[in-house]
This record gives C-alpha cells, structure tokens and sequence, in this order.
C-alpha cells in the first residue's frame, strides 16, 4: 500500500483566497479557478456549485466564473496532466490512497493553515488514450473530472479513479500545519514527514508510518459516525435478512438527523433506497458498506 498527501484547492496565489474553516471545524472545500477554456456548456462556474451548509461557492471564491472542479468528490476522481505530480499519481495502483489537504481561513486559525480534507481509495489509474477524439469516450464514466471538461486535449492527462464506497470528503476538517504552513509535530510523527507543505507538490508517507497514518485519518470518521458498534452489527444482520416491522419497512436513522425507510420489496430485490420520512426524497446506495459508512442505522 501506498500512500499519497497532495495540496488542493484555492489559496492566496491561485484564486487570491482561501477555503473558509468554521468554527466547529466543518468546511467548504472550494476549488481553483479554472484557467483554460472549455467545452461549450461544460463548465462548472462557483455560483452553480453548491456549498455543503449553503449558499453556492461563489461566496466563498469572491468570483461566480468557472471553477477547475479537481478532486471532485460526486464520482470521486482526480487529474493531472504535469510533472511532477502526473509521476507521483503513475506510482499509485488500486488500494492505495491519494490524501488531499487545503489551506484554510476561519475563527482561530493563522490564515494558511493546512487541513486534510479527505482521500481518494485508488480504484484505478487512467491514462488519457491518445488515439481517441476529446473528451475519450472510452473514459466518458469520468467526464465530471475538470480536465475533460477543456476544450483542448490533454494527451499527458493521468486521472485518478475512486472507490466510491471508501473514498470521502471529511466533514471536519484535520489540522495538518501551524501557522506557517509546516507540519505540526505531533502529525509529523504519524504521518512520517514534516516540514513545508505549502507548494502542490505530493508528499509520500513512509510505509513504516502506514499503520499510524490510516489511524489517524479514520479518527474523523468515529468523530462524525456516532453510532456504537453494536448497533452498526444490527444494522447489517438487519439489511442481511431483510427484517422488517409489521408495516414492511426497515426503519433507519443518520447520524446526519435524517430519518427514513427502506420498503421489503426493495430489500429483498437488493435495492437500498432509503424513503427519508421527512423530506420528499431518496437516498441509493451501491452496497450495505456504503448506506453504513454514510451513516444510516436501523432505527
């Protein structure tokens, strides 16, 4: 296994601001502004891409022009067509995990300071095929990617391709740097390397710190993910047989305050479509794993 921290997102010399971090460190994570010209109608502009507790992005970007959307986090994908980057992502194969972190501006921090902000689970790294028309078609499951949005082909163009059920943007954020953007000491002595993390540059954690690194980076998600351990066992047994109440629904909650409903019908044709009970809306999910890690309990 490899593991891979990359610095992503707007700041002060691409953008001209940085990502806001709130006060009980969720975030908005804010993309670059996008630098090159685009498809006709495929660009994302930051007053069309919603922030995650309101308003759209523009508000945070201080600009409602388009945005290069990378890492995105819908389909879970990554790009880079340059060296040395482009290098460092050929080194990846599936399993391993690329991390991405943000500088930051928010109540008690120095503006600057690093956060890690969430990863990619390598499912698989694509080169861009050169005997194709652009955007390929042969990649078209990774079009939401920023770099297939531009006009011009990128032949050099590396992309990396997510497991949806592992890869996450974090809710809270996890302080990486001081206020000088080097890394804080006692993360350096989980993640294996310290100093400087303000170019883009990617820096890889030392197989020897492997153990403490993943440790570390699922702390947010027991941070964000309430549930005992027991209860996520119920939940599985439940999906597992497709027990239901007498009404014929699985009742659930979420750790997010969401409250829903799978029908039996649905269980028993593997379908896990939650019914949320107080919104007009659905939630799917690919696999058990992924409804659990999304927060969903039986109720």
């Amino acid at each position: 296994m490899k593991i891979l921290f990359l610095r992503v997102g707007i700041d002060r010399g691409c953008g001209g601001t940085l990502s806001p971090l709130f006060s009980d460190g969720t975030f908005e994570y804010v993309p670059i502004p996008e630098s090159s010209e685009l498809l006709e109608g495929k660009g994302v502009s930051y007053s069309n891409l919603p922030g995650r507790y309101g308003d759209t992005l523009d508000k945070y970007s201080g600009s409602a022009g388009y945005t290069h959307y990378d890492p995105e986090f819908e389909t879970f994908t990554y790009g880079e067509p340059n060296e040395p980057k482009r290098s460092q992502l050929l080194r990846l194969t599936a399993g391993d995990l690329l991390v991405f972190y943000s500088g930051f501006q928010g109540p008690n921090i120095a503006k600057g300071t690093c956060f890690v902000i969430g990863y990619l689970s390598v499912h698989a790294i694509h080169r861009a095929p050169i005997d194709e028309s652009w955007p390929p078609t042969s990649l078209q499951h990774l079009h939401r990617n920023a770099h297939f949005r531009r006009k011009n082909s990128e032949t050099s163009l590396v992309v990396v391709e997510g497991d949806p059920v592992i890869s996450r943007l974090f809710t809270i954020a996890q302080q990486l740097s001081d206020d000088n953007q080097k890394v804080l000491a006692d993360i350096k002595d989980i993640i294996g390397f310290g100093g400087s993390v303000m170019r883009a540059i990617g820096r890889w954690v030392p197989e020897t710190h492997h153990d403490k690194a993943l440790k570390w980076l699922n702390e947010e998600k027991i941070m964000t993910n309430t549930w005992s351990d027991s209860l996520i066992d119920q939940t599985r047994n439940a999906l597992n047989d497709s027990i239901t109440g007498p009404d014929d629904f699985l009742h659930m909650k979420s750790t997010k305050g969401k409250f829903g409903k799978i029908g039996l019908e649905d269980l028993l044709a593997g379908k896990l479509l939650i019914q949320d009970k107080l919104a007009a809306a659905e939630y799917s999910y690919s696999s058990k794993n992924e409804l659990i890690a999304d927060g969903w309990a039986i109720d």
